[in-house]
């Protein structure tokens, strides 16, 4: 086989982009590299820690999602296809840089272990990522080669062939069975489309958060509220004053709406329940800017009470929603066409009269009629694939046999480390005490150094009958409870 005249190798194996490819694409030859590779940083984990010294768990957990977490990710999507024989060693790093992070000993359920430290199971992280990695592929333009064919690839693989148990199915059967689980109709999502003129173009808004330093409304909100009238009148009296805001309840309805007290105008619209606060108030803005491109006031001024939007419109780049650049493109065409657009910070729920209005009107906009149909954007998306997840990962909790003792302390899944204390030693203590791993005859039994387990009083002696059960120690335990 040659290619330009050059004779090509044949090899058992090759790496490309850090992935080790084998003949038959069964990632063992991956598997057993990033193997190696991580347990040399656990290693160097080990070396930082003891039981009564060392890194707290909180940077330690650091260094291991640094270090170790993101050697795992990397590639995780194509590698994911492995056979679970050879994928399931991995689980072993994660469980072993846990326990070092935690300083949990090896008779810890591995269940326990992901639930007090915050960490996704890893074949449900390779889900996760996986399906924010082919939603992506729908944000693509229709011109963009990998959009049909990332779209439609899923339909040519049969559910047949991987029902053996034997094989995980590729990626795009995977990330597929992921969204399917979604809540959504028809997935349709905001398309990543060059922004349409050069963005030196862009006349940069005028953003005021002078307010935000001087009104701090958890001190005194009548203070705040003098504040901003103040400043709005002294600042704002000679220019149109138009109020924004965005809505959004618990079971999901959201609404955008802007006001001209001035001018009694008064415009509120629903949009989908997927929609965000954030995305709620960047609508409600442009909305604003579309009704001053009719009216063609000389002068603007914009009040909002979201900082991340005006920050949004400091700092946007390639990277910002497609929205924030309608609205700086909105900007520039009305600056450019004489009308001067600014946009000032106020603080929420004061008392200030047009965000008041402004608030009512959103929340009146929940049962409109009027509608903004929006897609929906990475973020959105991503975030109900990562609700998803964590649906399951509570289900399998739930329904676990291992780490009862924990799940009747901690029967809620969550990403937050728990943190008691601020050394290591206190933190290892009360953390062995939730997980039920002291050295008790019970533990001591486990690793074989305990005949029977039993306390004196016949029962096996875990945390919790040596806290609470046995009377032995009803005097000692009285007293505990007294001294709390």
């Amino acid at each position: 086989i040659c290619m330009d005249g050059t004779p090509l190798n044949i090899v058992k194996s090759t790496k490309l982009l850090g992935l080790i490819l084998d003949r038959r694409l069964t990632w063992a030859l991956h598997i057993e590299d990033l193997l190696s590779r991580c347990k040399k940083v656990l290693q160097i984990l080990k070396s930082l820690v003891g039981t009564n010294w060392g890194g707290h768990p909180k940077e330690m957990l650091k260094l291991y999602r640094s270090l170790i977490r993101s050697r795992l990710d990397y590639g995780c999507q194509i590698y994911g296809s492995a056979s679970s024989s050879v994928i399931n060693k991995l689980s072993t790093i994660q469980a072993t840089g846990l326990r070092i992070c935690l300083g949990a000993p090896r008779t810890t359920s591995t269940e326990a272990l992901q639930v007090e430290a915050g960490e996704l199971p890893l074949d449900l992280r390779r889900e996760q990522l996986s399906a924010q990695c082919y939603m992506r592929s729908y944000a693509l333009p229709d011109y963009h080669p990998l959009t049909e064919e990332s779209s439609t690839a899923w339909l040519f693989f049969s559910p047949v062939a991987f029902a053996d148990g034997f094989r995980n199915p590729p990626f795009v059967v995977r990330a597929h069975d992921t969204l399917r689980d979604l809540p959504l109709r028809i997935i349709d999502v905001e398309n990543t489309l060059p922004i349409s003129f050069p963005p030196w173009h862009i006349d940069p808004p005028e953003v005021d958060i002078k307010l935000q330093s001087s009104c701090q409304k958890s001190k005194n909100p009548s203070v705040a509220k003098a504040i901003a009238n103040e400043y709005i009148y002294r600042n704002c009296r000679h220019s149109l004053a138009i109020y924004t805001d965005g809505s959004k309840i618990p079971n999901g309805e959201t609404g955008a709406a802007f006001v001209v007290p001035e001018l009694k105008v008064n415009k509120g619209f629903r949009l989908p329940v997927h929609a965000s606060v954030f995305t709620c108030e960047l609508v409600a803005i442009l909305l604003a800017l579309f009704w001053v491109d009719d009216f063609r006031p000389l002068r603007a001024t914009i009040f909002t009470d979201s900082l991340s939007c005006l920050q949004a419109f400091t700092y946007a780049n390639r990277y910002s929603r497609k929205i924030v650049f309608e609205i700086l493109q909105m900007v520039t065409i009305l600056y450019r066409s004489g009308v001067n657009i600014n946009f000032v910070w106020i603080p929420s729920h004061v008392g200030i009269l047009g965000n008041e209005m402004a608030d009512r009107a959103a929340k009146a906009a929940l049962h409109s009629r009027l509608s903004v149909e929006l897609p929906y954007t990475i973020s959105e998306v991503g975030g109900l694939i990562t609700k998803s997840i964590m649906i399951k990962w509570q289900s399998r909790w739930d329904f676990s046999s291992h780490g009862r003792f924990f799940y009747s302390i901690k029967n809620k899944v969550s990403r937050n480390l728990t943190i008691f204390g601020k050394t290591r030693r206190d933190n290892i203590i009360f953390a062995r005490l939730r997980l039920g791993q002291c050295n008790l005859k019970y533990r001591l039994h486990l690793i074989r150094q305990h005949p029977t387990g039993l306390c004196g009083c016949g029962v096996p002696e875990t945390v919790e009958h040596y806290l609470f059960g046995c009377f032995r120690y009803t005097v000692q335990r009285a007293q505990l409870f007294r001294d709390l």
